[in-house]
């Protein structure tokens, strides 16, 4: 019996023993969940007072800031131009070519402008007409004129140009609608006068706003007559020539040093002064490149960006560019034409650019007229 009850009374200890271990785990594990539960709400409430609201952030200024450039160049714009029109026109004076003439220099189509359809007229002088193409280089029509040494075109169609003729100083001025009617006519206009009697040489026509001006050899504008309504001669210069923006430019390359001397041709810069619209200097853009010869503005696009063409000379003979700057002066991309590229008769100008900002050359060549439209790619 006694070793009976000894045994029962093990096993009774035994079970109370085991209750107590039992019962020890568990209130550890309790107290350690509790106790992790407690740690994780506290470090995120650690964490939630080290990040700083939006708020915060705003007008805490950053102990280290990272310096950014003062002209950011956009990353999205265009790195490059390609070719989209390359058309060729043979001589003659069938309504599918132009005229000219091979002796005492050569004479044939003289100037080329573009309208807001970014269609393209030429010249044809010695066919005594204007031809019209469109953006894709393809004839589109033919005006009888008289043969108009350089031509704009107005937002409405309208087509302004001048001959040599009588009088002093021997220029008349015609406006021509888009179906080739005659709208008006003035012999001799001031602005012809002016330049004239100052010893200077005519420029380019070119129209800003709703009027007409005509350039000099001194990059000086000279109002030639309003778009709106009939023909009327004005007289008002101002210095440089009138982006679509309002904004001025004068550009020069700098053949002679401030001391007076002759700088080297592989010295020469170009310079580009803007003018803003309250007459105020706005920025000088320079041009750093070998063998400079010549620099032309070519004009501002829809968007703001300007254009300038230089002409430079190396062993492999002429070349062309058009450089592209924004609207800041920022430099976005260079376009080189080929010396194949080149007239060999006398334009009033090389290369015009159009209201996208697409880059149009008419050049009379030996055997046949090249047309060439550059645009730009994304």
């Amino acid at each position: 019996m006694n070793k009976i009850f000894n045994n029962h009374n093990f096993i009774n200890m035994n079970q109370k023993g085991f209750a107590n271990i039992i019962l020890v785990v568990v209130i550890v594990i309790l107290v350690g969940a509790v106790g992790y539960f407690v740690f994780i709400r506290k470090s995120v409430l650690v964490v939630q007072q080290l990040t700083p609201t939006p708020t915060q952030a705003t007008n805490t200024p950053k102990s280290n800031p990272t310096p950014q450039p003062s002209n950011q160049l956009n990353l999205s714009a265009h790195t490059n131009y390609k070719k989209m029109v390359s058309e060729s026109f043979d001589y003659g004076n069938s309504e599918q070519q132009f005229g000219i003439i091979r002796i005492a220099g050569g004479a044939g189509p003289s100037s080329f402008t573009t309208d807001n359809r970014n269609y393209l007229y030429i010249t044809d002088t010695q066919n005594n007409r204007v031809k019209i193409l469109n953006s894709e280089g393809k004839q589109t029509s033919i005006i009888n004129t008289v043969p108009l040494a350089d031509i704009a075109v107005d937002n409405n169609g309208d087509i302004y140009g001048y001959v040599f003729g009588s009088g002093s100083p021997g220029v008349h001025l015609y406006k021509y609608d888009g179906s080739g009617s005659l709208l008006g006519k003035i012999e001799n206009p001031s602005a012809f006068s002016e330049i004239s009697s100052s010893n200077n040489v005519y420029g380019k026509l070119y129209i800003y706003g709703n009027k007409l001006y005509i350039t000099d050899n001194q990059q000086n504008s000279y109002l030639v007559s309003s778009t709106s309504g009939n023909l009327e001669s004005k007289s008002e210069k101002v210095n440089g020539v009138i982006g679509n923006s309002g904004k001025r430019y004068y550009v020069a390359v700098n053949f002679i040093s401030p001391e007076g001397t002759v700088i080297p041709v592989e010295s020469r810069k170009g310079l580009v002064e803007i003018i803003n619209q309250s007459g105020n200097k706005e920025k000088i853009i320079t041009i750093e490149i070998d063998g400079l010869q010549t620099i032309a503005f070519l004009g501002e696009d829809q968007s703001g960006n300007i254009h300038i063409q230089t002409e430079t000379r190396d062993k492999t003979g002429l070349k062309l560019q058009v450089h592209k700057y924004d609207s800041t002066g920022n430099l976005l991309t260079t376009l080189d034409i080929r010396n194949g590229d080149y007239t060999t008769i006398g334009m009033v100008k090389l290369l015009h650019i159009d209201q996208t900002g697409d880059i149009w050359q008419v050049a009379p060549g030996k055997s046949n007229l090249l047309v060439n439209r550059w645009s730009t790619t994304y």
